[in-house]
């Protein structure tokens, strides 16, 4: 029952990386960076560029919009004390030679992460693939790829002395020392689940090497084995731990309702300690239990993949195929290789590799390894050029954006209104002036540099493109302070150095920067405009100037806004949402979005017709319009308006709380039941007189409201009762009668101090009964007072019923 526990569990921790693969393969919305990286507001990153964020701002708020491919290679050293929260999204095709934090601080926190397609390695190091250092939490992340280093190699982390969580890796993971998750642990690891690979010199576990903290709920599932050191590594008269959970767990170390799957593979000796669970315990074990057979080492190294073929060359990729190896007891997996420029792991008989540059040769082999690590000779190498780039003619006018300002015609060209341009921007400020710039311009050139668009930290802007080859101008004035601004240019996540840094100018200048050259390949510009230090003010852009260098016209402008929402409506409402819908708008290149305004306030962006509006108050009056916008961001105007009021609260149906028969026994009364005056927790009563009839009463009842009718409390002065109660307000019913004489008595309620009735009560015909109330009262003190004030005659009271009317 254990075992099939812990399998579901791993099931569950691979979702995320299961449903990865159709997520990339649907559309993903368009991805706006922006934020200001406070945990309200976090930065959001969209491209690899915006990564750099994470070392400009270690102690910042960040969180992924869209995955990340192609990466690239990545500087590791740099400490981090903020959060990222990447939403379940991937940054795929990393390289490094380190992990992507070097330290993880004591309040760091790094979730929902996927770390996919990465290769981490040294030479002569240690490496894992997301942090080096952990002492914050890791929660929620996974890896897949490959890791290889000469001392220790973890699949996640490298040392962990903080928690990792409810996290995954699988892949290959290898080293003088290794580990499926960590290499080593002094903190937690709980909840986590490892696939990998693992292969050791000295120590090799399944998910670390070596435990001095807790690891509890996790499991391992990957083959662990042994490497064979050709030369003479330091410390070669050690002894050797592998095992399938951790290689040797130390006097302080734990191991709670823990699992490993995995089998060994590795070599005798009387140094060499195997084992399914741990190769080695001076620690606890709690319910944990290695399930892994121990098979003596091969040395026989697989045959070489053979029949290497090409079958699709692009610009920028390259697919291979070929034939399987054999060995005599199974190949693990493939490695494909072009002296650094290819690093590639697969265990089909297929790969493609990504990123690589248009007319460029490439020269590839292949070789196989077996779950001992043993590896074959390299396949006969492939030669390969990937397809030249599009011819290149002269730039061509391609578009033009005047940045928070209307349409312009520049240069003789006609610029478009950043609103209708289709270009997505991070989250920034607007300027506008009327200043006379220099040099002297025309009236069209001198507006345009008079809008602008800046931040106090980084602009990033998206603009859809067709791939292909651009030249990009940007235009910049400064109008608030000579010489207060400089800052640097990324395109498609790489700084632009040609010109340098840009900016600084005399006051009342502007200048035009570029061209600077770019080729698409994912249909999208990328522009980072990034503050170099707090001392140099903020980047700042008023045009765009788009040159094609592709031998192809540019598209035509589309300015036709869709038509406006029509038959805005109510569908549904509450005391605090709202439901509405509306007919859809046309357009002539089709409608993208709408946006659902509540009192003229954007509120929402959807691609339905319909909407729901929550957290709204009761009994209150709401606006709601809605805009259409097509894909080049023209906008409709806005809908009819329709007023919507929310529904009222509903006043609580009373809860009955506890029912008395004074001087009686318990009865079942209006079908509840009803305490005797002895079992009801009355505090005090002061000084009554009791009385017992059988007397037939009218209106007529029941013989159990008959009965407690007839016994009652009386006083010929006013009298108290007093009754523990919780705090909270309830309704109070009282129940009399009258058997002496008619229209005898008169009285008053008084709870809580204040004189609750009206009228007094009481008086009555003879022989009839009276139900007086609701007397609604809030109770403070534990404890209900209430007094029958005397007006004339004798107070009394046969009953009480006690009703909660609290809405908690």
């Amino acid at each position: 029952m254990k075992r099939f526990f812990f399998l579901v569990l791993a099931v569950l921790l691979l979702l995320p990386t299961i449903g990865q693969a159709s997520a990339e393969e649907a559309p993903q919305s368009a991805c706006t960076s922006g934020g200001d990286g406070t945990a309200e507001s976090p930065y959001v990153l969209c491209t690899d560029s915006d990564l750099e964020l994470l070392r400009i701002h270690p102690d910042a708020h960040f969180e992924l919009g869209a995955d990340i491919h192609n990466m690239g290679p990545w500087n590791s050293s740099f400490f981090f004390s903020g959060t990222l929260d990447g939403l379940n999204h991937t940054i795929s095709g990393f390289f490094t030679t380190g992990a992507m934090f070097y330290s993880l601080q004591a309040n760091g926190v790094i979730r929902n992460l996927n770390l996919g397609q990465g290769v981490v390695s040294d030479i002569s190091g240690t490496v894992a693939s997301l942090v080096y250092n952990n002492y914050g939490l890791v929660d929620n992340c996974s890896f897949s790829g490959s890791i290889g280093a000469q001392y220790g190699g973890g699949g996640l982390v490298a040392y962990n002395y903080g928690e990792i969580r409810n996290s995954r890796t699988s892949g290959s993971v290898g080293g003088w020392s290794a580990g499926g998750i960590a290499i080593s642990n002094a903190g937690v690891i709980s909840n986590s689940y490892s696939d990998s690979k693992v292969s050791g010199v000295y120590y090799a576990g399944g998910v670390v090497s070596t435990n001095s903290g807790v690891i509890q709920m996790t499991e391992a599932h990957g083959l662990i084995s042994r490497t064979i050191y050709s030369g003479t590594p330091v410390g070669s008269d050690s002894s050797y731990y592998f095992g399938g959970l951790v290689a040797k767990n130390n006097t302080a170390g734990t191991l709670d309702h823990s699992y490993a799957y995995g089998n060994l593979y590795g070599n005798d000796g009387s140094k060499v300690h195997y084992g399914g669970l741990y190769g080695s315990n001076e620690g606890s074990i709690n319910e944990s239990v290695g399930y892994g057979q121990y098979f003596a080492n091969d040395s026989i190294a697989p045959t070489a993949p053979g029949n290497v073929v090409v079958t699709s060359i692009k610009q920028d990729s390259i697919t291979l195929t070929w034939d399987a190896s054999t060995d005599n007891v199974g190949i693990s997996d493939y490695h494909i290789v072009d002296e650094g420029k290819i690093n590639g792991w697969t265990s089909s008989t297929t790969y493609t590799a990504t990123g690589l540059e248009p007319n460029t040769t490439y020269h590839i082999t292949v070789t196989a390894g077996d779950v001992f690590n043993n590896r074959s000779a390299e396949s006969i190498p492939v030669t390969i050029t990937t397809e030249t780039a599009p011819e290149q003619g002269p730039p061509v006018f391609y578009k033009g954006i005047n940045f928070n300002g209307s349409a312009v015609t520049v240069g003789g060209n006609v610029w478009l209104a950043e609103s209708v341009a289709g270009v997505t921007i991070s989250s920034v400020q607007r300027h506008a002036g009327d200043i006379n710039l220099l040099p002297s311009v025309d009236n069209d050139t001198n507006t345009m540099l008079n809008t602008a668009i800046y931040a106090n930290k980084t602009i990033n802007i998206n603009q859809t493109l067709a791939n292909g080859g651009y030249e990009i101008y940007l235009w910049i004035s400064e109008t608030n302070k000579g010489h207060s601004r400089t800052f640097d240019v990324y395109l498609e996540g790489f700084r632009q150095a040609t010109y340098g840094s840009i900016g600084s100018m005399p006051l009342n200048e502007w200048r035009k920067y570029g061209p600077y050259k770019v080729w698409l390949q994912d249909g999208n510009l990328n522009l980072d405009l990034i503050k170099i230090n707090e001392a140099n003010g903020d980047p700042t852009i008023s045009g765009m100037e788009i040159y094609s260098t592709d031998l192809v016209p540019p598209p035509q402008i589309d300015t036709t806004p869709p038509t406006a929402p029509g038959n805005l409506r109510l569908v549904s409402k509450t005391h605090d949402s709202v439901t509405v819908e509306w007919d859809a708008s046309q357009d002539n290149v089709g409608v993208d979005s709408y946006d659902v305004m509540q009192d003229g306030v954007v509120i929402d962006q959807t691609s339905d017709t319909t909407t729901d509006f929550s957290g709204l108050s009761p009994n209150t009056t709401y606006s709601f319009t809605v805009q259409a916008r097509d894909v080049n961001g023209n906008q409709s105007n806005p809908s009819e308006e329709l007023l919507v009021t929310t529904n009222p609260v509903s006043a609580p149906e009373p809860i009955f709380v506890k029912g008395i028969n004074f001087n009686g026994s318990g009865y079942f009364i209006e079908d509840n039941m009803w305490l005797a005056e002895d079992d009801a927790s009355i505090v005090s009563t002061s000084t009554a007189r009791r009385y017992t009839d059988n007397a037939s009463l009218q209106p007529a009842v029941n013989d159990s409201t008959s009965m407690m009718l007839n016994s009652a409390l009386f006083s010929d002065d006013t009298f108290s009762i007093s009754q523990q109660l919780a705090n909270g307000t309830y309704q109070i019913y009282l129940w009399t009668i009258e058997t002496y004489l008619a229209n005898f008595r008169s009285f008053d309620v008084k709870m809580e101090g204040a004189i609750l009735s009206d009228t007094p009560i009481g008086t009555m015909p003879l022989n009839e009964w009276r139900k007086y109330g609701p007397f609604t009262v809030t109770v403070q003190d534990g404890v209900l007072d209430m007094e029958l004030v005397k007006v004339f005659g004798d107070p009394s009271i046969s009953g009480m019923a006690i009703y909660s009317v609290d809405t908690e």
